[in-house]
């Protein structure tokens, strides 16, 4: 009875130290991950401050292109022009 009471003791034991490091090692990873949520928090709310500029610049811009009585043509695309091209070409400090 003794030796049965003593292999119990010893299996619970093991099971203990053995439940014992899995908490500490989830309370580690939740640590982790608090961390890592809130800097996606953090990058989420720069991104939409940073969205939230973008379209008052562009509605600016879009105000500021209405009152430009010059004729040029804003909605040109200038990405083949060939002279951009050969500036880009050329362009030594863009590499």
């Amino acid at each position: 009875m003794i030796k049965i009471c003593g292999v119990i003791f010893g299996i619970l034991a093991v099971l203990c130290v053995y439940l014992n490091f899995r908490v500490d090692a989830l309370k580690a990873q939740n640590k982790r991950l608090i961390t890592y949520n809130n800097a996606l928090k953090i990058n989420s709310e720069r991104l939409v401050k940073n969205e939230n500029e973008y379209r008052i610049q562009v509605k600016t811009l879009q105000e500021e292109i209405k009152k430009d009585e010059s004729g040029f043509d804003w909605n040109y695309n200038l990405s083949r022009n060939p002279v951009r091209l050969r500036v880009s070409k050329e362009c030594l400090s863009c590499d």
